[in-house]
């Protein structure tokens, strides 16, 4: 690496008159192994590298559309194009000069023509709403086009669509609240309620909850209205005998946490309204109990599904008793107890990450004395 840094500039050079003259994948894997290698020392050369991939990419999809060596040159630009913006991460005002320069690809490929590299596309989006200063204006025009290809045609691509949804809530959020043309709010809710309603797999509607906890963690105190149909959703997917997924299971139920802690006395009132307090809270403590033979837990087993669920129960048992509705204070004892679960289940969980990281350092040590004792026996 240190004999190809002192020429990092021609070389970078050469490599993009090749690229100009030649369409051909493995000239782009090769740039983006060299763009990998040098990280952020590749800045000074962003803007031109963009430039020229962009060129390539201009040149590949207006070619041949049965030219699978195009189409192969496509999806390789693009990966170029995402390591390059991975690796000048710590460069923010970088993100504001490439952003005219890819965003034409970006609006042009959230279509029907762009499905074989959606996730490609996606990825670029997803650097640009998380690392620039602010989210601008053109990427703000792409929420519409990403939530009407979920309708459409792009259900199984909603796990990768979640990532730059989320950046385009946490990090825009005063307008995805205030904005009413387009509603990013009601677009939101309207394609979770979309599909839920899809004829589905649930593997393809966990993104749905986690937007949920998204929605209600980055804008609390200000979606109040949209607790009602968030919790209706939920309740309607928690208790459908149909639902088997774990995950799935333990992602429903930390809506109703996140709603918990959202604001508990409108959650409690919502489920009371609907008849629901008895059956979610039977469903809620049926899985913080439910173990295996070997007693290990069957739900909530990462450690932020237990800080959730804490938090949530919680948020309860921080109200006066005299402002539960009878289902919930004359089960008071079984909220303490499944709250200490968690927090026990918490405790043990950290313990044993502490341990299963002694033992790797452990391990680590004696491999390396293993080496300097097995260079001892070659020197003597």
């Amino acid at each position: 690496l240190d004999l190809l840094r002192g020429v990092l500039p021609q070389l970078l050079n050469e490599f993009m008159k090749l690229i100009n003259e030649i369409e051909n994948d493995d000239l782009i894997h090769t740039l983006e192994s060299i763009v990998e290698k040098f990280g952020d020392e590749i800045a000074p050369f962003a803007a031109t590298i963009c430039q020229q991939l962009t060129m390539s990419f201009w040149k590949c999809i207006e070619g041949d559309d049965d030219d699978d060596m195009g189409a192969l040159a496509t999806l390789g630009v693009l990966r170029a194009l995402g390591t390059i913006l991975e690796s000048i991460s710590s460069l923010p005002a970088m993100y504001t000069e490439l952003e005219p320069l890819v965003f034409p690809i970006m609006y042009r490929m959230l279509s029907t023509e762009g499905q074989d590299v959606f996730e490609e596309i996606l990825e670029l989006i997803s650097y640009f709403t998380y690392y620039s200063p602010v989210i601008s204006d053109n990427m703000w025009r792409l929420w519409p086009m990403i939530v009407e290809a979920v309708h459409d045609w792009a259900v199984e691509y909603f796990e990768n669509i979640l990532i730059p949804l989320d950046n385009y809530i946490s990090r825009g959020t005063e307008r995805f609240l205030t904005c009413k043309n387009p509603d990013y709010m009601g677009s939101a809710y309207n394609l979770m309620q979309r599909v839920y309603a899809m004829d589905t797999m649930e593997e393809d509607m966990i993104p749905a909850p986690r937007l949920m906890e998204c929605i209600l963690l980055s804008c609390k105190g200000h979606v109040d209205q949209y607790i009602e149909p968030f919790l209706m959703l939920t309740a309607g997917k928690l208790l459908d005998p149909k639902i088997e997924k774990k995950f799935f299971l333990d992602l429903l139920i930390q809506v109703v946490a996140n709603a918990l802690y959202y604001n508990p006395v409108l959650t409690i009132q919502i489920l009371q309204k609907h008849g629901l307090i008895q059956q979610v809270f039977s469903k809620w403590f049926e899985m913080i109990w439910k173990a295996t033979k070997k007693g290990r837990v069957q739900h909530f087993k990462r450690e932020n599904d237990k800080k959730i669920n804490i938090i949530g129960l919680a948020s309860i048992l921080h109200l006066p008793i005299g402002q539960l509705p009878p289902e919930l204070s004359a089960g008071i004892g079984q909220l303490i107890m499944g709250t200490v679960k968690l927090c026990s289940d918490l405790k043990e969980l950290r313990e044993e990450k502490q341990q299963s990281l002694a033992e790797e350092s452990g391990s680590d040590e004696e491999s390396d004395d293993d080496e300097e004792d097995e260079d001892e026996d070659e020197d003597e």
